[in-house]
């Protein structure tokens, strides 16, 4: 509990100074310095046992715990020609996301060099944050507070090679080339390599439309075969007060050297409305299918799970914000939730999440 309170006294600490800008350095021209931290605590009605949720959620995962979701602090430095970054990471979010990964990456945000090859042109290598996933990992740039299920369920890092072009202020174009389906280091066996491609038209300042797509050899189990996923966002905030996400995931796995194709799709839209410069409120709906669990491999049956959401917000300042959000899981199949190893199968899940969050040095 003490850790707790240590960790929401440097959130205050930070929030106090947030306003101030305090990402240059005079140590180095070009080199700045951002960093965010999440503390949460979650509340699942099926738990009466354990802290783990349903497995797949990987934010705010950990039932009736004081915790950090996101811990992040990244060093970044850009001239005309070149740049890089390199962050760590802490939290659950952590924990559960990267636990496949050897020991040297667990702790790992970013790590990347850049050069750029022509005005607005750059190409970056190294492990980067992935194109994919309606929307951020961070919450404070979301209208919701709990992740989607389409970021919990793409990748939230690739690793590889990456081109991004912006010929103007209307478009941009992102070109991945990378180890796979969110993979820092290659198992064994698997010499495969992944691409991707984003392409991005903004009309104006208030919205944007973005297709993603990833086409790659993957063995999440022992299925394995060729994946072609595609992805549809629609951002739009028409004022200071509304916004809204809608988006839309579909998948493709061609089984080995069989001619089948299993798919999987998740669409959802999520908003928040400002009823005061301090007080918002949000709401989403997301569903996920995935009738030959392709991705949710833990799944007894046919993975096929409504999702829906209530946030109240209440900002702070414009880096930190404070917010509350009840969110529920309804499926006509049992999916599994695991406490501390043991499974249980739910068909429902209902919990309550608080968090608060601080940033300074991110736009």
């Amino acid at each position: 509990m003490r850790y707790f309170f240590l960790v929401i006294g440097f959130l205050a600490t930070m929030g106090s100074n947030a306003q101030s800008d305090t990402s240059k350095t005079g140590l180095l021209p070009g080199l700045s310095f951002s960093g965010y931290l999440e503390a949460y605590y979650s509340y699942d009605f099926n738990l009466r046992e354990g802290h783990k949720q349903p497995y797949f959620l990987y934010q705010f995962d950990q039932h009736n715990e004081f915790s950090v979701n996101i811990g992040m602090l990244e060093a970044t430095y850009e001239r005309e020609w070149f740049r890089s970054a390199f962050g760590i990471q802490i939290g659950t979010l952590q924990n559960s996301n990267v636990g496949g990964e050897p020991g040297v990456f667990r702790n790992l945000y970013e790590a990347y060099a850049g050069l750029k090859i022509r005005e607005n042109m750059w190409v970056d290598a190294g492990v980067f944050y992935s194109h994919l996933g309606f929307a951020s990992a961070f919450s404070l740039d979301n209208p919701n507070l709990g992740a989607f299920l389409s970021n919990e369920n793409t990748p939230y890092y690739l690793a590889g090679v990456r081109m991004a072009y912006q010929p103007n202020e209307h478009w941009s174009f992102l070109g991945v080339v990378s180890n796979g389906w969110q993979n820092m280091s290659e198992g064994f066996n698997d010499q495969g390599k992944a691409v991707g491609l984003q392409v991005c038209f903004s009309p104006s300042d208030k919205a944007s439309l973005t297709y993603n797509n990833f086409l790659g050899q993957e063995e999440i189990d022992t299925s394995g075969g060729t994946w072609f996923f595609q992805e549809l966002i629609w951002n739009w905030q028409p004022s200071d007060r509304f916004e809204m996400i809608a988006g839309l995931d579909f998948g493709l796995r061609k089984r080995g050297d069989a001619d089948v194709w299993d798919q999987w799709y998740n669409p959802g839209v999520g908003m928040r409305y400002w009823l005061s410069k301090k007080w918002g409120v949000g709401g989403r709906y997301e569903f996920y299918g995935d009738p030959a669990k392709v991705i949710q491999v833990p799944s007894p049956e046919a993975f096929r799970v409504h999702g829906a959401s209530v946030n109240v917000d209440f900002r702070v300042n414009p880096q930190a914000m404070l917010r509350v959000e009840g969110r529920g899981f309804f499926s006509q199949n049992d999916f599994l939730s695991v406490a501390d190893g043991d499974p249980r199968h739910f068909d429902q899940s209902t919990s309550i999440t608080a968090s608060l969050a601080v940033q300074f040095g991110r736009d």
